[in-house]
Formats: C-alpha cells, structure tokens, sequence
C-alpha cells in the first residue's frame, strides 16, 4: 500500500484475516477508491470472479480526481492456498522476530516494506532493492501485536499479509526471484494481495492501455490510485515521437531503472544540485559534473504527482516539469520539483538534463507547487494567438533584461501568475519582487509554439530554469526552479 491506512480500514483487513478459511459474505459494503489518470480515460475496477463484489466503470477528465464506488462483500476472508498466485510475492513466517520475503524480481525489484499497527500508524519503513546483495530490514523495541505488513513494487503492484509478532526485535529478510520462484503460503501469512483489478484506457489515440494493477479496496475511503498511461509508437523529433520519449523517460524515472531510456551510445546524464560548478563560456555554459546513469535521483524510484511536458521539435528535444510532492501517502521517500531537458539524437536520447529542487532550495514547497501547477491552463493555443519561436524566444530573455533595466522592455500582462520554489503571486501580476541590479545572462532555450511556451535556462546561484505560458497579451505564467540552498543566498 502507499498510503497510512485509516484506523477504520486496518480494523476491516485485521478482520478479515482472523475469519476461517474461504470465502463468503453476508451482505455488500462501499468501497470509495479516488482515481486520477495523466490524460483522459476510461478506468474500470472490476473483483476477480466470483469474489462477490460489484465493480465500477467511468469516465475520466485528465489530471482530475474522480472516484469509482464498488461494493464490497462485508464479511471476507482468505483462503489459505498452498501455492501463491502468480506474480505475488509469498510470505513464509519463521522462528520468533523473523520474517522472510520472496519477491518476483520483474515486479518487486524495486519495492518499498512497511509495517502498520492495527490504528494505522507505521512503525517500520524501508526500501529493498533486487540489486542489493542483502535485504534486510531490522527494528528494535516493537510492541507485541497484529501488524499489517505492506510491500509496494513498481507500477502500482502491493501486496499485504497479516503478521503477528511477539514484541522485541523484528527482521525482515527479502530475498528476490522469478515468477515462478514464490514459496508457498504458510496459514500465518494470511495474503490479501488482489481480488480486485484496475485498468484504464485512453480515450484518445495515441496511448496504449496500462496492464491490470491488483488492489485491495477496503470499505470506506481508499487511497488515490495514480494512473500514468504512455504514448506508444517510436523516439523521434516530431510532437509524438518526442512525448514518446517524455514518457519513456518517466517510466524509467518511475521503475529507479535507466536501462528503460533507449540511450546513445554518448549519451550524458547530468543533476544540476546547488553543489555542482558551472562556467559559462562563449555563449555555454560547461558542467563539471556528469552523472553515471544509474546514479543519483536513479537510486530510487520515484512517483510523480504530477508533470506537464514542453515539445521544441526545432531543437528535437523536449523539457518536461516533474513534482513528487506525496510523501504524506507514503508514495515517495522525498520530495522534489524537477525540471528535465531530453535531447533526442537519431531516435535516441542523446542527453538528460536535471534542475533538481527539493527541502532546503529557494523558496522549496512540492505540495504548493502542485497545488497551484494543477490548476492552471497551458492548454494548445488557437493558430491565431500563437507566437513566433523567435517572438517567445525575444519575451523569455526579456524577463532577464528587467531585472538590470527597469524601463527594458517585457510583455508585462494582469492576470499573470508566478510560481517560485511555491510561493505564488496569484494573478495579480509577475513584475513583483524581481531584483534590482541583478545580472542574469539566459545560456539556451527550449520553445513550443503550438503551446505558447519558453523555457530559459541559465545559472541564478544554482541551476535554473524559468518556464513562460505566454498568450496575445504577454505573460500569463511563470514557473521558476532554482537548485540554490536558501541559506547561500547573499543580498546583492
């Protein structure tokens, strides 16, 4: 699971597991499972046959949060199979504080552990990863109990199990194989890995359907289930091509796996933290830093709530604005606004670029930034309203040029919003609080025409990116990153 269970729904699961074995139900009971998808899309959940539950089916706007209502069998429990089902991982209780794991490798290799107490508080959190030489996961001092031991893989795959430890230490060793590799179900374990599935397909073409995700509704309100569907077809440096690529890299961001990328044999990865040194020369900026792929931000998977792409077919490459703001749902270790450049050279993709902000950078605040990034409209403009590449390219720099020349020339426009870091201007204008006698030199940029977007990369104390929506009458949005320490920041 992803999210701190409600006391409500630990109670339901701990239940469940107690009845004898088989299943069975006396009446049905709601389930309020929230649902948001990256485009529009049809989403059904359905139970597995003959589970005795009612599915639901609907319509999904893009980026909204909707919520399907199924019914529930109000008593269920369990059976105890002597074999696991395929692609969930088994759980085998051993002698007193040990537990051990054998997870699917292909869905499991990456995963995140944790252990509930029956009011839904966590008491134990950790990530175990396929590539390690030894999983294991040790706490001290936990109180004797009914616990609910969680394990949440890539792509939405859980799984939980009852456990009931004795008090004291408790470790936990995870060890990885193939599909066929589970053990079987021992009766403590008590698995309650799926009996219902989710799908989703998109409503417009060019989207391939996810493959089903197993869940566990319980009754009551559920956590969101996020649903990111892909674009299908091949990289290239037209619109689709470059969304393909967008997605392919966020699909490797997702997984902790670069490997995913269909890379250049040149290909360069490079995290622009407050700490890396830059020099900009002839008109470039140099970075010292080059980070190996599977390094870094690759250490971890990672779950965006949210992201909204820029498609500069002219230059073939694409920028897209990444927010993992979650951590409340237990869905990310970390939070973090990114700002991605991909370069794609020959059907591949030549270079990965990173702004990377996170706790402690200017002005830092992932859920306001999603707040107030979701609920804005950077939607395709009509042919008529659109700008030139040059003309977003001569307002982008023009920002840059107020800040040492109050009477220079910039597409000012009320309304405009500036999002920096999270603070938000609202829309009363974005020529507030800009510095005096700051020299600021833009080093490239990125520009969608179709969209009315420019985004301008330079160094501001740190990497920076600003991203301009600019519609007829100027300026409408302004998002900014910049991956400096508040701390470092002196006065001019």
């Amino acid at each position: 699971m992803r999210a701190a269970l409600k006391k409500n729904a630990m109670k339901a699961l701990f239940l469940a597991s107690a009845l004898a074995a088989g299943v069975f139900s006396q009446s049905l009971d709601t389930a309020k499972v929230p649902v948001r998808v990256n485009v529009a899309a049809t989403v059904e959940i359905q139970p597995l046959a003959g589970s005795g539950g009612v599915g639901a089916l609907r319509s999904l706007t893009a980026n909204k949060v909707d919520t399907l209502v199924i019914r529930l069998p109000k008593t269920t429990s369990v059976s105890h199979n002597r074999q696991a089902r395929a692609g969930v991982p088994a759980l085998v209780r051993g002698s007193a504080g040990k537990v051990s794991l054998n997870l699917p490798a292909r869905i499991y290799g990456n995963a995140e552990i944790s252990l509930y107490s029956v009011n839904g508080k966590r008491v134990l959190r950790d990530m175990v990863s396929a590539l390690n030489d030894v999983n294991n996961i040790s706490r001290a001092n936990i109180a004797a109990g009914a616990y609910l031991l969680s394990v949440a893989g890539i792509n939405g795959n859980s799984f939980t199990a009852r456990h009931t430890h004795g008090g004291g230490s408790l470790n936990i060793g995870v060890a990885f194989g193939d599909e066929g590799a589970a053990l079987p179900l021992r009766k403590e374990a008590n698995s309650l890995a799926g009996g219902w599935t989710l799908t989703a397909s998109a409503t417009g073409a060019g989207y391939g359907e996810m493959s089903p995700r197993d869940i566990s509704p319980v009754k009551g309100r559920n956590p969101e289930q996020y649903v990111r569907l892909s674009r299908v077809g091949r990289i290239s440096c037209d619109r689709s091509g470059l969304e393909v690529a967008v997605d392919t890299y966020l699909t490797a961001f997702e997984a902790g796996d670069h490997s995913i990328v269909p890379l250049a044999a040149n290909a360069r990865y490079i995290e622009n933290d407050h700490d890396a040194k830059q020099t900009f020369s002839g008109g470039k900026m140099t970075y010292d830093r080059a980070v190996p792929f599977g390094d870094g931000l690759w250490k971890t998977p990672l779950k965006p709530d949210f992201h909204r792409n820029l498609i500069d077919v002219t230059e073939c490459a694409a920028f897209t604005e990444i927010i993992v703001a979650d951590t409340a749902k237990n869905r990310n270790p970390k939070q973090y606004v990114l700002g991605a450049r991909l370069k794609v050279t020959e059907d591949k993709v030549s270079e990965i670029s990173l702004v990377v902000t996170q706790a402690g950078d200017w002005g830092f605040n992932a859920a306001n930034y999603l707040r107030y990034s979701m609920r804005e409209d950077w939607s395709e403009l009509p042919a008529a309203q659109r700008r030139t590449r040059e003309q977003l390219r001569s307002d982008g720099y023009a920002y840059f040029a107020y800040f040492t020349d109050k009477n220079a020339p910039a597409p000012w426009a009320t309304p405009c919003a500036r999002l920096e870091g999270g603070a938000y201007t609202g829309d009363g204008g974005c020529n507030v609080g800009i510095p005096d006698g700051t020299s600021i030199t833009p080093v490239s940029y990125l520009a969608d025409v179709d969209y009315g977007m420019v985004v301008v990369f330079m160094y501001f104390g740190g990497a920076d990116s600003h991203w301009f929506r600019i519609l007829p009458a100027g300026y409408r949005y302004i998002h900014t990153l910049t991956a400096m320490k508040q701390s470092d920041y002196v006065a001019p």
